[in-house]
């Protein structure tokens, strides 16, 4: 039988490894690295800790400084089962979609919703046949002139034959979220950098009627 403090802990479906990259300028990586952005990215990320349950990652997420606070071009990066390395090389048959929040209260309320649906795996019930192939969430900073707290959200997902079908399924949980339809949009994308136009699509916002969002967790 499980003790009052593990029945009150909500275990996510697998561990996930939080880290932190900070900004990688090109003269950095080109003096120290020798121009491998990839070995300056793995000898400068800083390995923070293990999330393996909702209140874990609520935990976390409060611990840390607001997303846009972090500075331009630093990153926070979530990975299933710690999966290395977390950069595209290990997908080469995923895809990414990309998250702008581009500004409050969307950008607190539009992250919760993705880390929940994600690390929660209602994404991979509701649109992946229960298959978790969204691995890796990259979050980062990207203010512009209009939207000075502008942030991004990555979901990286390991098929990119479920790119669409999880795309739509976060547009329609913003929806239903009741988020603005001008305070966020949502693409989806190769990772093919030769022709970074590729299979490209941007999901339009609109907003729905229905407050709440899908649940965290299943009962």
């Amino acid at each position: 039988m499980k003790s009052a403090t593990m029945s009150a802990t909500h275990a996510l479906r697998d561990k996930w490894f939080v880290s932190f990259l900070p900004l990688l300028t090109a003269d950095m990586v080109n003096t120290d690295y020798k121009g491998n952005w990839q070995l300056a990215a793995q000898e400068r990320t800083q390995k923070l800790d293990w999330i393996t349950s909702v209140e874990e990652l609520w935990s976390t997420m409060n611990s840390l400084p607001k997303v846009h606070q972090l500075g331009m071009g630093s990153t926070l990066i979530f990975a299933r089962n710690n999966k290395e390395p977390p950069s595209y090389e290990a997908y080469p048959n995923g895809s990414r979609i990309m998250i702008n929040l581009l500004k409050p209260p969307t950008t607190d309320a539009g992250l919760e919703l993705v880390l929940a649906v994600v690390m929660g795996e209602t994404a991979a019930e509701k649109a992946s046949d229960g298959k978790p192939v969204c691995d890796v969430l990259r979050i980062a900073a990207r203010p512009s002139r209009e939207h000075s707290e502008q942030i991004r959200v990555e979901v990286w997902l390991s098929d990119s034959t479920r790119s669409h079908a999880v795309a739509e399924f976060l547009a329609e949980a913003m929806r239903a979220k009741g988020l603005a339809a001008n305070s966020y949009n949502i693409a989806e994308a190769s990772f093919d950098a030769a022709a970074p136009g590729k299979d490209k699509k941007v999901l339009a916002a609109s907003t729905m009627p229905s407050p709440s969002s899908p649940p965290m967790v299943k009962d």
